[in-house]
């Protein structure tokens, strides 16, 4: 199917396939590009882990694309545990799915796991404020003196928290197409 090479020409789409391949969760384990491949009737897709996350490749994803269908099918590369230098990609169920469809319903389901994290990242900047307010009270009562620039303990964590309520950038994908995914949470995707 022509209309399948022009989708695997997209920057976008391709990173798409990679966030469904791996998890959107994973996203920051693997590294951003992989070469599409052709092969007989399948394009083929690798994404490899960190070196540091695996041995002998072992946690690597393979997607494979079929040229006439355009279901997508993701492998998990696995390794033989008494030989380690040798190893296959085995299947992995329940991750196969039609390349349209999966172009059209990750940016949505990407955009669900952000703002689901987004709300972590609030709750724990939540968290460190009050905490510093009470550690910060308790220095005042205690009637200690202290040089408030040396105390950064208490401080520091709020400062480091304020940078987390903005919604991520995932991998490759830029804010202006962030923007463009339907967020609507009563304010804008930012950087």
């Amino acid at each position: 199917m022509e209309h399948i090479q022009q989708l695997l020409e997209d920057k976008f789409n391709v990173e798409l396939i990679r966030l469904y391949a791996i998890g959107v969760k994973d996203r920051n384990l693997f590294y951003k590009d992989a070469a599409v491949t052709e092969e007989k009737d399948s394009y083929i897709l690798v994404f490899q882990q960190f070196p540091s996350l695996n041995t002998w490749d072992q946690g690597n994803k393979k997607v494979s694309i079929d040229r006439h269908t355009g279901v997508v099918h993701v492998y998990h590369y696995d390794i033989d545990g008494e030989n380690w230098s040798k190893g296959w990609y085995s299947l992995m169920p329940q991750l196969t799915i039609e390349l349209d469809t999966l172009i059209e319903k990750m940016p949505s389901l990407i955009m669900e796991e952000l703002i689901e994290e987004n709300e972590c990242y609030r709750t724990e900047t939540k968290r460190l404020k009050d905490e510093n307010k009470e550690l910060s009270q308790m220095l005042e009562d205690s009637g200690v003196s202290y040089n408030k620039e040396k105390v950064t303990y208490f401080a520091s964590g709020f400062e480091a928290g304020k940078n987390l309520y903005r919604i991520p950038v995932i991998s490759g994908i830029k804010v202006s197409i962030l923007n463009k995914l339907s967020f609507n949470n009563g304010r804008e995707a930012s950087s």
